[in-house]
């Protein structure tokens, strides 16, 4: 799905703006980008909940400890289809940028 997801995000990046002279895609693909990270981010509260049951306080019982390690599992299932977007954006940025600063280089190796 991931594949699938950059090849479509890809694909519309670098020919939406050519076909329909639409050249704010790149803005919207960052916004994008930004907005689903901070989401992620601060639904997962901020990672805290990947933590071993040694390293959470000792006040907390065993089955607190449980809940709470069990509650951030779940929220990272749950928030997993951001992945699925985030991901493949930033990808498509790598790939422009690799051909903002090689594209020439490589296409003069072709002629």
């Amino acid at each position: 799905m991931l594949i699938f997801n950059t090849a479509v995000f890809a694909t519309l990046y670098f020919t939406l703006p050519v076909l329909l002279y639409f050249r704010y895609l790149p803005v919207i693909y960052l916004a994008v980008a930004v907005g689903l990270s901070l989401w992620y981010v601060l639904y997962n509260k901020g990672f805290s909940h990947r933590v071993k049951p040694e390293n959470l306080p000792d006040s907390m019982t065993d089955g607190e400890k449980r809940a709470w390690i069990e509650e951030g599992e779940t929220r990272f299932r749950k928030s997993r289809w951001a992945l699925l977007i985030i991901i493949p954006i930033l990808l498509t940025f790598l790939f422009d940028m690799l051909y903002l600063f090689f594209g020439q280089t490589v296409a003069g190796w072709f002629r």
